[in-house]
């Protein structure tokens, strides 16, 4: 959006920050924009929901639905588990997927002997 104080106003009553992206094209104007995630974008997502129409409201559930509550997230993950899958052959993908977390924290967690 190019209207600053909109999103100024938009990202206080997140509290969150915003930014502006410059335009290349020197007949536009500046685009200034902010974000929120995980928590605070599901419940924003709730609030609002009610009031869009009803493609809108199709999406927000669709995006809803794929959101993990933080409660669900909170797993431990067995190293010896994750070595052997990984002296298998396994690539840091397959044992992710397998174990339902992201490759990186399975080479941490390998490579650096991460306490869990």
């Amino acid at each position: 959006m190019s209207d600053e104080d909109v999103i100024a106003r938009v990202s206080i009553l997140w509290g969150a920050t915003y930014f502006c992206k410059q335009s290349k094209n020197a007949r536009h104007k500046d685009m200034f924009a902010t974000r929120i995630g995980n928590t605070k974008a599901y419940e924003f997502m709730k609030m609002i929901q009610p009031f869009m129409g009803s493609r809108r409201q199709a999406q927000i559930e669709r995006a809803l639905a794929c959101y993990k509550l933080k409660e669900k997230q909170s797993q431990i993950y067995d190293r010896s588990t994750m070595a052997r899958l990984r002296n298998d052959g396994l690539s840091y993908r397959a044992i992710a997927k397998q174990l339902g977390c992201h490759h990186s924290l399975v080479q941490k967690i390998i490579l650096q002997n991460l306490p869990l």
